[in-house]
């Protein structure tokens, strides 16, 4: 939507994820909403992309996590469990 690269829209939403813990003091009490889909053209994004951004998601802050739309089909597998996590497959 900005028309930025993936690499500094990864940062930017890195920013946010840093930001919204802080001013909320709680990072488990935070919900970052992924987008997965173009909204203007209805394209899914590339799964590569939003897995990447996922992991720097977590890899960043203790955050609740919401990947919208669900798309059938991408690989959440590639996510892992890590430390903390449970997978329910």
């Amino acid at each position: 939507e900005l028309g930025k690269r993936p690499i500094v829209i990864k940062g930017l939403i890195e920013k946010m994820v840093v930001d919204a813990a802080r001013v909320v003091g709680e990072p488990q009490r935070v919900l970052i909403k992924l987008q997965t889909i173009d909204w203007k053209t209805g394209r899914a994004l590339p799964n590569p992309e939003v897995v990447e951004l996922i992991r720097g998601v977590r890899a960043t802050r203790d955050v609740s996590l919401a990947v919208v739309p669900y798309r059938g089909g991408f690989p959440f597998y590639e996510l892992g469990a890590g430390p903390g996590y449970a997978l329910n497959e």
